[in-house]
Formats: structure tokens, sequence, C-alpha cells
């Protein structure tokens, strides 16, 4: 239960939700909102709904590493077409920067997808409750409290191991506090 709580599709969409929302105006709020969730989530979740339907991701959470590389290219390539078009249209800066320290995350994840799989769970959270330390600092600490309890959970799940979940976290953390010298 707690993986699944976890699970970046489900956390990510929702704190981009709650920090838009709160920050923004609501026009916005209401259409970044839309351009990540239509544009980058729910394709995702499609595609690895099907994936898995199918056979060819052995799970929803693509745990296998050679899946999770092709999963890695279409993760990359969406997400980095929300970002340009977040920066052609200019939006505000912390927006930019936010997406593309979470491009870097991701595309590092990628490369280091090559020797070892870690832990997007544990990774994209990190980096969210980065992100939330800066708008509501106790926010952001009681997010980065949960994260070992959602590493727990992939590690007892035998999705992960524990230098998957470390290297996860030391992704998180490096992206989110580049974040945050950014955001300075």
């Amino acid at each position: 239960m707690v993986s699944v709580m976890g699970h970046p599709l489900l956390t990510l969409p929702l704190g981009a939700l709650v920090l838009l929302v709160r920050y923004e105006t609501t026009d916005r709020a209401i259409g970044l909102s839309a351009l990540l969730i239509g544009a980058l989530f729910i394709p995702l979740a499609v595609v690895m709904y099907r994936n898995q339907a199918k056979g060819t991701y052995t799970n929803f959470d693509v745990s296998d590493q050679a899946q999770r590389q092709r999963w890695y290219w279409l993760a990359l390539s969406l997400l980095t077409g929300v970002s340009l078009l977040v920066f052609i249209t200019n939006q505000p800066y912390l927006i930019r920067i936010s997406l593309a320290c979470a491009t870097l995350l991701l595309g590092t994840s990628l490369l280091l997808n090559l020797l070892i799989k870690s832990s997007l769970h544990v990774s994209l959270n990190t980096y969210l409750a980065c992100l939330l330390c800066l708008f509501d600092p106790q926010a952001g600490g009681l997010w980065l409290a949960l994260v070992p309890l959602i590493g727990w959970s992939r590690y007892q799940l035998g999705r992960h191991t524990l230098a998957e979940l470390m290297v996860g976290g030391m992704l998180g953390l490096s992206a989110g506090g580049l974040f945050l010298f950014l955001a300075q």
C-alpha cells in the first residue's frame, strides 16, 4: 500500500497541482496542471498499463532494468517536450527550473540505469520534497520524512536493493539541491 501511495505517477501530479494552485493564478495553475497531467502523466500511465497488460512490462512499476531503459526514453521525451513548451511560453522562473532539474534527474537516471536501476519512487519523491521545502518547509520536511518509508516498501516488495534506493535518494537530493540553489 505504501508503494502504491508513493508512486510518482500519483505523488508528482498531486504535488504539482497543490503547488500550482497555491502559488499561481487560477488560470495559470489550471493551464499548467492540464499540461503536466495531460501531456506527461496520463500518457505515461496509459503506456505503462498497456505494456503491463501485453506482458511487455513485467509490472506497472517497470522494475526490470532492461524494460526500464526503454521506458526512460519515453518519459524523458515527454518531459523534455513539456519543459520546452514551458520555456518557449516563458512561464515563471521557478516552474521552468523545476522542470529543467526534473529533466536532468530523469536523464541522469537513464544513464545510470546502464549500471544500476535506481529507485524512481525514492528519487522523484525526494525531489518533490525539495520543491515543497521552498514553498512550505514543514510540508517538505514531512514529505522527506516519508521517503524512507516509501523506500522500505520498495525493498520489501523486492523491487530494489539498498544500493538502488541509496542511489535514488542521492539523485533526488542532487536535483532538489540544484533546484533550491537556482531558486535563490
